[in-house]
Order: C-alpha cells, then structure tokens, then sequence
C-alpha cells in the first residue's frame, strides 16, 4: 500500500470516530432515541422540519451532533449546538460522502420554508462584511424605526376598520 492511501485511511477513520463509537455504545444498550434527544428537540424535528418517523444513526461523543435516518432514508445532521438541521444525503452512503469530501452538497433545511439552502449561501456575505464592517455598524436611529413602526400599524388599523364597517 502507497503512503497516501494509508493516510487517507487514518483520515477517514478519524473523521467517523466519535461518531461509530458512540454508535455501537447505542446500538448495544438498544437505546432508542427517545432516550437520547430531549423531548423539545423531537417535538421540534415534527413541527420545524416535518421529520416525524426517524432512526438514530449516529450521535458525537458529547451528544451535540445527532445523524438521523428519516423513514424515506434521507440523513439528517442535527446541531444541539446551534439548533441547526443540515440534509446531508438521500441515504447513508451519499451523506458520508457529502460530509467528508463533497461539503458543498450539504444544504440547512430553513426552519420556515423547509426550503433546502446551501450550507456555503452565506459566505460571500461573511466576505463583504468583513472587507467592510462598518458599512455594516453604522448607527441605527431606533426612534425613526419606532416611528415607522408605529405609522404602518395605524394604517394597518384603519384598514381593519373600514373592513368591519
């Protein structure tokens, strides 16, 4: 075997580490993921993402990363963290796939719209805000967004007015 290939082999193996052991420890004492994922976080896969049926695959060792099997296979990467899903793949192999060598195709799923937005959409906006930062912090008049404010709810008002007579 070259060199390189055995380094990517280490690579590999210690990218999925944490996650394949944590795995089997699960897998061994049948956990389900009831009993891992706090009840606030299940509710929110149903009502945020519509992920209702769902099998753990993989979780990190400090329980802050869970990879979740939909029940039409798709991965789900979600981020205790930052309260983030990520869809890395329609099955186990792409999502692996996508997570070590294709990063671009993973996508957040928007907790609005479920829309599905590249994981890499923000980073000409990272970009431009650092190159200029303070086109960015200039002062806010927080009175004049009050008052604007407060002036589209009066018209809002009236509009409901005139409806009801």
């Amino acid at each position: 075997m070259s060199m390189l290939f055995i380094l990517f082999l280490f690579f590999v193996a210690s990218l999925l580490h944490s996650f394949l052991i944590y795995a089997f420890v699960i897998s061994q004492l049948h956990q389900s993921p009831q009993n891992i994922l706090d009840d606030r976080e299940i509710r929110l896969f149903n009502k945020l993402y519509g992920i209702t049926d769902f099998r753990l695959m993989f979780v990190t060792y400090d329980d802050s990363v869970f990879w979740l099997e939909g029940s039409d296979g798709v991965i789900y990467l979600w981020s205790r963290i930052d309260d983030s899903m990520i869809r890395g793949g329609g099955n186990l192999k792409e999502a692996l796939t996508n997570y070590l060598f294709n990063r671009e195709n993973l996508c957040y799923v928007d907790e609005f719209t479920r829309e599905l937005v590249p994981i890499n959409a923000y980073d000409k906006l990272v970009e431009e805000w650092n190159k200029s930062p303070e086109k960015y912090f200039e002062e806010i008049d927080v009175t004049e967004i009050l008052q604007k404010h407060r002036s589209e709810m009066s018209e809002e008002e009236k509009q409901q007015k005139k409806e009801k007579e």
